[in-house]
C-alpha cells in the first residue's frame, strides 16, 4: 500500500505562507507520521513537531497530520510528498 492510500484529505492553505495541509485517514496516521519521524531522525513522539528541508517548513502534528509551508502548487506537494515517502 502507497502512503497515497494513506491520505484523507489535502486542503490548500490561505495566508501569508502558501501551503498545504494533509490529513491522514484515522486508521493509518500513526504509521504515516512515524515514517517521517524516521526520515527526519525525531526520536520522542510530540504533540507537534517543527522541522526546515529544502526552505520549507514542515509541521508534523501526532493525530495525523501534516502542514508544509512553502509550496505554491499541488504539483510540488505531490513531490515534496513523493520524496519524504521514499526515504
Amino acid at each position: 500500500m502507497s502512503y497515497r492510500d494513506y491520505i484523507r484529505k489535502i486542503e490548500k492553505l490561505c495566508g501569508e505562507k502558501k501551503g498545504f495541509m494533509v490529513l491522514f485517514k484515522d486508521e493509518y496516521s500513526e504509521e504515516a507520521v512515524s515514517k517521517l519521524y524516521k526520515v527526519f531522525n525525531i526520536s520522542r513522539v510530540r504533540p507537534l513537531v517543527r522541522v526546515r528541508k529544502d526552505g520549507l517548513e514542515i509541521n508534523i502534528f501526532r493525530t495525523g497530520k501534516i502542514i508544509i509551508k512553502g509550496l505554491e502548487d499541488e504539483d510540488e506537494l505531490w513531490s515534496t510528498l513523493d520524496e519524504l515517502y521514499s526515504a
